[in-house]
């Protein structure tokens, strides 16, 4: 868990990263598309790590920190919604489907 907590925590330094490459503007579609793609990367990272760092049982260690994770995004989901931070609150569903996509992955 602490490592697959680590690497969701590197997400957002790369995310940054990219940000001062592509240059203070690129569009209201840029930035849409980028937040997505890290929200996205950050869930799946998140997954992942955590399923390759354990010595047996990947699959159920998969879907065990998805569960966790889900529990933590609707938290935050409601949470963003009650501040009105309704961009905030989208950005909830690109992480959960790549939380998802990482517990479809073949971990044999």
């Amino acid at each position: 868990m602490p490592v697959a907590v680590l690497a969701s925590v590197i997400v957002p330094v790369i995310y940054k990263f990219f940000l001062k490459l592509l240059g203070p503007e690129h569009g209201i579609i840029g930035d849409f598309l980028l937040e997505a793609g890290v929200s996205f990367f950050m869930g799946a990272i998140f997954i992942l790590s955590g399923t390759y760092t354990a010595p047996s049982n990947r699959i159920k260690t998969a879907r065990l920190l998805f569960v966790l994770l889900l529990i933590v995004l609707v938290f935050l989901f409601i949470f963003n919604l009650n501040l009105n931070e309704y961009s905030a609150a989208f950005y909830v569903i690109p992480t959960a489907l790549g939380a998802y996509a990482a517990t479809k992955y073949d971990y044999s």
